[in-house]
């Protein structure tokens, strides 16, 4: 490998860390999507690696992609054993892969821009959590299959969120980069997510009634005179 080519690498890795490639001081990173001139040495914040800074940052992510799905599916199996326990692994989930994928990516962004990202991711969270509890009601007379199922469940719904904010944030990345202002569909999101959340949850409460009543009804010592006593009560 040339001179030229590590130092290449060098101020390439700087940009992404959020560096100016010449001199290593901080720069804005909305800066950097932009190409602009440093503040301090006036070097151009340009990627010299032959791909596009963004695309850098997308390959690197690709490990903890691939590692995290497969933690969340093993886990999602394994707690699919107890009734309701997947729920908490795929929160968690959700929530580790979030601070390792998706929070690096909206420090990118400018004040308005990430605080509307970080809503909507939020809100997108909140939904496949509900969803993921709503299934979870619906696989407890599964005894059999429900650890399959939920780990399915776990695989999918944890690659929606990571996928879905992965896209988001590669959208609002490249407005940046073009210099486009806040569009009218980043405020709407959130608000259809916001829908989406509270008619899941509704869903839930139907879906927790309805296994009740079948297990009220399949004569199983013990578990169907629960049901039916919170059916009661």
């Amino acid at each position: 490998m040339t001179d030229a080519s590590l130092a290449a690498r060098h101020h390439d890795r700087l940009l992404r860390a959020g560096r100016c490639g010449q001199c290593a001081e901080p720069a804005p990173r909305p800066d950097l999507l932009r190409g602009r001139p440093c503040g301090r040495c006036g070097a151009a914040l340009q990627a010299r690696g032959g791909a596009d800074l963004l695309v850098q940052l997308e390959t690197a992510r690709w490990f903890w992609r691939v590692v995290g799905y497969g933690m969340v599916a093993a886990a999602s199996f394994v707690a699919g054993m107890a009734p309701l326990a997947q729920v908490v692994v795929q929160a968690l989930g959700i929530a580790v892969l979030h601070v390792l994928l998706l929070r690096r990516g909206l420090a990118w962004l400018p004040r308005m821009r990430r605080m509307m990202a970080r809503f909507s991711l939020k809100l997108l969270g909140s939904a496949l959590t509900v969803c993921a509890l709503l299934v979870n009601i619906l696989v407890i007379p599964l005894l059999g299959v429900s650890g399959l199922v939920l780990a399915g469940v776990g695989l999918l719904f944890t690659a929606i969120y990571v996928e879905a904010g992965l896209l988001l944030l590669r959208r609002r990345h490249r407005w940046e980069q073009q210099g486009l202002p806040l569009k009218r569909r980043e405020w709407v999101l959130p608000a259809g997510l916001l829908g989406a959340t509270l008619v899941g949850a509704l869903g839930g409460i139907g879906a927790v009634a309805g296994s009740l009543h079948l297990l009220s009804a399949a004569d199983i010592p013990r578990v169907s005179d629960v049901a039916r006593w919170l059916l009661e009560g």
